[in-house]
C-alpha cells in the first residue's frame, strides 16, 4: 500500500469517527423561554386517569365504576406546557418524562410540577366530598354504594416549575376543571327480565357451540355482562357525557317512565365526536342508541344487535330541523348518497382512531317516512352492509 493511499484511508477513517462522535453528543435543548410562559396563570384541560386509562378527557365525559369502590384518579392538565413536552423535537431530547417529573440531558434542565396549596377539589353530586391535600396523590374518590349516574365536578391547581443553568428558575400556575358523569351500574347478577318495573328482556350470552364461525370468532362480546345503569330523573337525562351529546339521547325509546336503564360504551362517544370534528359537522341526531333486548326484539332485529350492548348508534345530520338527512354531498338533493357520504366519514374515523366496528347504510323508507341514516358501532371488528358507496 502506497503512503498516499494510506493517508487517504486514514483521513476517511478520522472523518467517520468524527461524524459518529458528533451523533453521540446530545443537541442543546430548545430554550424554554421561547415556548413556556415565564410567569402568571394558565388555564388547561383536565384529564382524569384511573389505572392508566382516561375516565374523563376532552372528548369523553362518562366513566364507569363499581358501587362502593375507590377510584384513584390521576389529574393531568393538558396545557401549552404539556403540548410543548409532546413536541417530537423535544421528546428526542428528554431523558425521562412522566406526569410528575421531566429530566433533560446532562442536567441542562430539570422541570417538574406539583399540586398547589389549593390542591384538588371534587364535588360528587351536590355535595363536596373531599379536598385533596398537597401531599396526597393521586385523588382518592369514593364511589357511591347506590347505583345511578352522578355529576362530578373536579378542579385542580398545579404549579409547573423548571430550573437549570441555561434557563432562569420560573414557575407557572396552571388551573383546570372538568365536569363529568360517573355511572355506577347495578350488579350484573341482578339483571333479569324486569328490573324495578323496567322491562329489559334477557341477554343471550351465546353457548359454547355457536351457530356460525362469525359468532364463534367474536363471542367474547356477547358473553360480557352488560353493566346497566339506572337513570331516575329527567335532570339526569340532561347530563352531558361529551361535548355534543346528552345521556338521554342514548336511552331506549321504551319505556319512558323512570327509572330507565341503559349502558353507553364510552368509545362510541369518542367515535361520534371524532366524526363531527373530521367532517366539520355541528351535530348528529341520535335516532337510536341503547336498546333493551325486549325492545330490540319488538322491532324485529337480531338478538346480537350492538344496540343491546350499548355499542351502537343510528345517526343522521339535520341542521335545518326538517326531520330528514341534510344534503351532505351538496348535489342539490337528499337521498341515500348523503348517507353514503356519512358512512365514508365513519370509515375514515376508524382508520384514524382504530375504533373499528360496523357501518350500515340505510335508504329512505317511504311507508314510515324514515330518513336515510347510518348505523355505526364499536364492536371491535369490521362489518359493512347496506347500499355501500
Amino acid at each position: 500500500m502506497t503512503w498516499n493511499r494510506w493517508k487517504a484511508e486514514l483521513v476517511v477513517l478520522v472523518a467517520l469517527l468524527g461524524l459518529w462522535a458528533g451523533a453521540c453528543v446530545p443537541h442543546r435543548p430548545v430554550p424554554l423561554e421561547a415556548r413556556f410562559p415565564r410567569a402568571g396563570t394558565l388555564h388547561g384541560q383536565l384529564v382524569l386517569r384511573h389505572c392508566g386509562r382516561p375516565m374523563a378527557d376532552s372528548l369523553v365525559w362518562l366513566g364507569y365504576a363499581e358501587a362502593g369502590t375507590i377510584l384513584d384518579l390521576v389529574p393531568w392538565v393538558e396545557s401549552p406546557v404539556t403540548r410543548f413536552l409532546k413536541d417530537p423535537e423535544v421528546l428526542q431530547q428528554v431523558h425521562s418524562v412522566d406526569s410528575l417529573h421531566l429530566s433533560w440531558y446532562r442536567d441542562t434542565l430539570r422541570g417538574y410540577f406539583y399540586l398547589a396549596a389549593e390542591t384538588t377539589r371534587v364535588i360528587l353530586g351536590n355535595r363536596q366530598t373531599l379536598t385533596v391535600p398537597r401531599e396526597a396523590y393521586p385523588v382518592r374518590l369514593p364511589v357511591p354504594a347506590r347505583p345511578g349516574v352522578y355529576p362530578v365536578w373536579v378542579q385542580t391547581v398545579q404549579i409547573w416549575r423548571w430550573e437549570g443553568p441555561a434557563v432562569p428558575t420560573s414557575e407557572v400556575r396552571v388551573e383546570a376543571q372538568r365536569r363529568w358523569v360517573l355511572a355506577v351500574p347495578i350488579s350484573p347478577d341482578s339483571v333479569d327480565t324486569v328490573i324495578q318495573g323496567f322491562r329489559v328482556g334477557s341477554y343471550d350470552r351465546g353457548p359454547d357451540s355457536t351457530w356460525s364461525l362469525f359468532l364463534r370468532a367474536h363471542r367474547w362480546i356477547y358473553r360480557q355482562p352488560v353493566p346497566l345503569v339506572p337513570v331516575r330523573t329527567a335532570a339526569e337525562e340532561s347530563l352531558q357525557v361529551s361535548p355534543h351529546f346528552l345521556l338521554g339521547e342514548f336511552l331506549c325509546h321504551e319505556p319512558t317512565s323512570h327509572p330507565r336503564f341503559l349502558y353507553l360504551e364510552p368509545s362510541l362517544l369518542r367515535k361520534l365526536e371524532v366524526a363531527l370534528r373530521l367532517g366539520h359537522l355541528a351535530d348528529f341526531v341520535i335516532m337510536s342508541g341503547y336498546r333493551t333486548p325486549w325492545y330490540n326484539a319488538k322491532l324485529g332485529n337480531g338478538r346480537f344487535s350492538m344496540h343491546t350492548y350499548g355499542r351502537a348508534a343510528d345517526v343522521y345530520v339535520d341542521l335545518d330541523g326538517d326531520g330528514a338527512m341534510d344534503d351532505l354531498n351538496h348535489d342539490g338533493r337528499v337521498d341515500v348518497r348523503d348517507a353514503q357520504w356519512l358512512a365514508l366519514l365513519f370509515e375514515r374515523v376508524e382508520q384514524e382512531t382504530g375504533l373499528v366496528g360496523g357501518i350500515g347504510v340505510y335508504d329512505w323508507k317511504p311507508e314510515t317516512h324514515r330518513t336515510p341514516f347510518v348505523h355505526t358501532d364499536v364492536r371491535g371488528f369490521k362489518a359493512r352492509w347496506g347500499p355501500w358507496p
